[in-house]
């Protein structure tokens, strides 16, 4: 199982989303990414919104738990911890190694969310969460493999 850390940042009305591609695909997902080896988890949400984004973030409460399976059982399976996060400061983006096909960090009106394809599918949790409220506690919302990202 992989552990992937990923940052809510939401600024004037808009959410912080990178677009990745691979194999052929295209999709948006939250900025973050694994967990490395004896790293804390704010040290690695930290690290990958640098390396992804630029940003220097000061990470928040842990919000939303999802998992995604493979359906056909073929060795993936992700836990996503969404945490909400301040942008503090700005660095230079660490350039990604060879694999790794990431478009621009961009922010997106929480508008338009409803017309991309989102990593994890929690769109509609996101736009009602900034209506009506973040949760106070985590928040585990199963499930959500998506079999376009296979």
């Amino acid at each position: 199982m992989k552990v992937r850390v990923a940052a809510i940042v939401i600024r004037d009305s808009k959410l912080l989303l990178v677009k990745h591609r691979r194999r052929g695909l295209s999709y948006w997902a939250f900025p973050g990414g694994a967990v490395q080896e004896f790293e804390t988890l704010p040290d690695a949400i930290m690290r990958e919104l640098r390396e992804e984004t630029g940003f220097e973030i000061q990470p928040g409460r842990l919000v939303y738990i999802v998992e995604t399976f493979d359906p056909r059982g073929q060795s993936m399976h992700t836990l996503n911890l969404l945490y909400l996060a301040d942008v503090v400061g700005e660095a230079e983006p660490v350039a990604e190694g060879p694999g790794e096909h990431l478009d621009v960090a961009e922010f997106v009106p929480l508008d338009q969310l409803a017309g991309i394809e989102l990593y994890p599918e929690i769109a509609d949790v996101i736009k009602q969460s900034v209506e009506t409220g973040f949760p106070t506690e985590a928040r585990y919302l199963g499930n959500l493999w998506s079999s376009d990202k296979e």
